[in-house]
């Protein structure tokens, strides 16, 4: 086993005084910063952040609600649902923009207050009707803090003195839950409702609703990989989310399970937003911080929008999974970007417009061997093409199984179907003997009659042997199959080089403060977890036997 001892010191004065590295991040590049560490829970939710400061974050999942007050470091469970509501859960929470230590939280029982971040909960609205009980979302008044607008299962309901009293829009048939309020930002007395299949406007002092947008009849149970030739509403099979463009009048963006919709100057019709870039077309989450910046959250990925290319760019440097299913933002210092995917949450510090230019890299001139040392532990490490045989291996994903299908298809027909039978009947004979006029008659039962039939046949069909009835089933499972080893062989890459970078970041970069060092190497840990996943273990057995682990090459030397 080769030991590596690397001296960084001196080099890591020399990346502090010349211009970035390869190894450094770029403005133009920034990378994600996981946040959730301190958070054990698998299925996370949303993120709210305070009006405030970035430092103070909650963070909930289906059943709990987690605060930090230190931008990640230490996270604490603030609240959880009574323990007799069973199959209740939390949906999502909500800061005040007026009191910076209320917090509110919607659930299926209700909705949640704290006036202490999150010390203390008590319920502020309920009902007795389940749908009425079931809040999604929370909006605030721009102006007065006692004003709320709370979106439900069952229409939508406003205080008007901070909780104590609730009122309905009564008479307004709203089609599902309310997931999302939308306060106008160029009028505070009209906003717009959201619900996964509608979205409307409302007048406030009027309490006139408007429908703008409902998707046809049928479409929440059309499979969403269906193409059709239809207008691109008429594809659409649920809405997730909506904003308003800011300083664009009445520009909407809806998110759906089929891409991005945009509607005309007049609101009254609907076209596809520019989707190129996009890998997936789901889109979960979708913000417009200012008039030059969009972010959508996607099922394979965070993306920002392009306007002078129209197009989409992803956002993926430093994210372990890519199934984002949230997005937040706070203006600080240029903006700071969050999300939440199946691996935690994780926050993006961004340049001033995010259109600041990277930084030219130069050229540092870092000692050839200490270079050397760790290219050498790189190689000493299974490469990314053994990876990706292994995860083609253990996902039983060989392009080679299809080809032998198709082959055995066609030769299972040179052998005969053979089939063969034997049936078996019996008859009753019966007869009548008849009597004279003082007798009676008899009937006689016998012999029976017996018969045996046996059948065997040989068939060929030749011409199964051109063109197989099995190959539009082997076509369909081979599509399958290829989408499937992409999407792991897709994510492997990803995983395998951002792990290449941490360890390249934990050797020439270390952090200095000692929980942040912790958090790191568990960082690093468990990317090469999710690479035993992908793998069956291959990736650590081979670490393993190879004896080789990052931690031991003594990199402060």
């Amino acid at each position: 086993m080769r030991k590596y001892f690397l001296s960084f010191n001196w080099i890591f004065v020399l990346l502090i005084a010349s211009t970035p590295s390869v190894f450094a991040q770029t403005q133009g590049s920034p990378a994600w910063q996981k946040i959730s560490s301190g958070v054990l829970e698998a299925h996370l939710g949303s993120l709210s952040i305070s009006s405030v400061t970035p430092q103070i974050l909650f963070l909930d999942s289906r059943e709990n609600l987690y605060r930090t007050l230190d931008e990640g470091r230490h996270w604490t469970q603030v609240f959880t649902l009574p323990e007799n509501t069973a199959g209740a859960q939390i949906h999502q929470a909500y800061t005040s923009p007026h009191h910076s230590d209320t917090v509110y939280v919607t659930s299926s029982e209700g909705l949640f207050v704290s006036r202490d971040l999150g010390s203390h909960f008590e319920l502020l609205f309920s009902s007795a009707q389940k749908k009425e009980r079931d809040c999604f979302s929370l909006a605030f008044h721009p102006l007065d803090p006692d004003i709320l607008f709370l979106g439900t299962g069952n229409g939508l309901f406003w205080t008007l003195d901070g909780g104590e009293t609730w009122n309905q829009n009564a008479g307004q048939i709203i089609n599902g839950d309310i997931i999302k309020i939308i306060l106008n930002p160029t009028d505070d007395r009209s906003f717009l409702l959201l619900t996964p299949y509608s979205l409307y406007s409302l007048e406030e002092k009027s309490g006139a609703l408007t429908t703008l947008f409902v998707l046809p009849a049928g479409s929440e149970r059309r499979d969403p990989d269906e193409k059709l030739d239809e207008e691109p509403f008429e594809r659409v099979n649920k809405i997730n989310d909506a904003v308003i463009l800011p300083n664009q009048g009445n520009k909407i963006l809806l998110a759906t399970q089929s891409g991005v919709l945009e509607n005309s100057a007049s609101a009254k019709s609907w076209t596809s937003f520019p989707m190129r870039g996009l890998k997936s077309q789901e889109i979960t989450k979708i913000i417009a911080p200012d008039a030059s910046r969009i972010f959508t959250a996607t099922s394979e990925g965070v993306y920002r929008f392009i306007f002078q290319e129209n197009r989409w760019e992803e956002l993926k440097n430093g994210l372990v999974q890519t199934d984002s299913n949230n997005l937040a933002f706070h203006p600080l210092a240029g903006g700071i970007l969050y999300t939440v995917t199946s691996a935690g949450a994780y926050r993006l510090p961004l340049a001033s417009g995010f259109e600041i230019e990277a930084t030219p890299i130069r050229n540092i001139h870092l000692d050839p061997e200490h270079l050397n040392l760790l290219n050498d532990y790189f190689k000493e490490e299974p490469d990314l093409q053994s990876i990706h045989r292994e995860a083609i291996r253990y996902a039983d994903l060989n392009p080679t199984k299809i080809a032998r299908w198709q082959s055995e298809s066609r030769l299972s027909h040179l052998m005969p179907k053979l089939s063969a039978g034997m049936s078996k009947s019996i008859d009753q004979n019966i007869d009548i003997d008849r009597g004279g006029t003082n007798n009676p008659d008899y009937f006689i039962i016998g012999p029976n009659d017996k018969s045996w039939d046996q059948n065997v046949s040989i068939s060929w069909d030749f011409a199964e042997l051109i063109w197989s009835s099995d190959q539009t089933s082997i076509d369909s499972r081979s599509k399958l199959m290829t989408e499937l080893r992409n999407e792991i062989l897709s994510n492997l890459t990803r995983l395998y080089f951002e792990r290449k970078r941490l360890i390249t970041k934990y050797y020439l970069k270390p952090p200095q403060d000692e929980l942040e060092q912790i958090d790191l190497v568990q960082h690093i840990e468990e990317i090469t977890a999710h690479i035993d996943a992908y793998t069956g273990g291959y990736f650590s057995k081979e670490l393993e036997r190879r004896k080789i682990d990052f931690k031991t090459a003594d990199h402060r030397l």
